[in-house]
């Protein structure tokens, strides 16, 4: 069996047991731990001593990992989203109040000043 760098990126998420066989890892995230008893981590056996089925195997079980993740991801409204809102409400509230805008600015007020 060829020596395997521990450190080699074509091997994040594999480890190798003492009885020679690749199993694969995943960190799971505090939204998902639910769903796994509150575990912290997930890990299978390839049931291979080989690292390129080993691999093979990792790849198919990442993926459908990454599938449930983005599944039940929570929703979080980013930063810009937020501030995009602002100023499209904003915008909106120009666009309906422009008369009373032009003709007489200093009785306008606005709900969320810049």
């Amino acid at each position: 069996m060829p020596k395997i760098k521990k450190k080699d990126r074509r091997n994040a998420y594999l480890f190798l047991s003492p009885d020679g066989v690749w199993y694969t890892r995943v960190m799971i995230p505090p939204y998902m731990r639910g769903l796994f008893q509150g575990r912290t981590s997930y890990s299978k056996s390839s049931g291979t001593g080989d690292i390129q089925e080993a691999r093979l195997f990792r790849d198919a079980m990442i993926a459908e990992f990454n599938l449930l993740r983005e599944q039940v991801k929570p929703k979080t409204e980013k930063r810009i989203d937020a501030v995009l809102t602002e100023i499209k409400r904003l915008r909106n509230h120009v666009d309906v109040n422009t008369d009373r805008i032009l003709t007489h600015p200093a009785k306008v007020k606005l709900t969320h000043p810049l």
